[in-house]
């Protein structure tokens, strides 16, 4: 039996240069939510007790059904994460507690999207710096090529880390390229 897939819209053009200045060409994705997600996301990260003790908030399917609001008009993206050699975008959503997505670039000839992964909502608001800190601590992540942009930023505020091994602070790179996104209005 198929299982069965949604897309959402077409990748934001800011989250997709923002891919762009880490290697990756991803104009004309989509991001894609398959059924295994959905099972996987409630399985790990549904359980109330255990999400309480990570220090997070547990998943619902009320969470999963909202889960497009992150994927159209997320406040912050990552590019640049690697998880065992496949690429990663991070999308956050500052919701009342703050909504974390990871999605996996997929780039074969005819899945060209970006891959719902990891869904988890921490208990406060995320910014470059509190996101920087989420992925230093989860295990598997390489992280020393990150770049984060915000949607909410006029001037589209480019932040590259150091190495992990320099010590990842933040740079600031003024740059124009990327737009403000167009689905702001939540």
């Amino acid at each position: 039996m198929k299982q069965k897939k949604r897309f959402g819209e077409i990748v934001s053009p800011w989250i997709v240069k923002l891919a762009k200045e880490t290697g990756f060409e991803i104009e004309g994705y989509k991001h894609k939510i398959t059924e295994d997600f959905e099972r996987h996301v409630l399985k790990q990260h549904g359980n109330e007790g255990i999400e309480s003790a990570r220090g997070q908030i547990a998943v619902t399917q009320e969470d999963l059904q909202n889960i497009d609001n992150i994927m159209n008009a997320p406040d912050i993206a990552v590019a640049g994460i690697f998880k065992n050699g496949s690429p990663r975008i991070i999308l956050v959503k500052n919701t009342e507690h703050g909504s974390i997505l990871v999605e996996e670039i997929l780039g074969g000839k005819r899945n060209k999207a970006l891959n719902a992964k990891i869904f988890w909502i921490v208990r406060k608001n995320v910014d470059a710096k509190r996101i920087k800190e989420i992925l230093k601590n989860t295990r598997g992540y390489d992280i020393s090529k990150i770049k984060i942009a915000t949607a909410t930023d006029a001037n589209s505020a480019l932040y590259s880390a150091q190495s992990a091994e320099g010590g990842g602070n933040l740079h600031r790179h003024g740059s124009q390229q990327a737009k403000k996104s167009e689905c702001h209005s939540l």
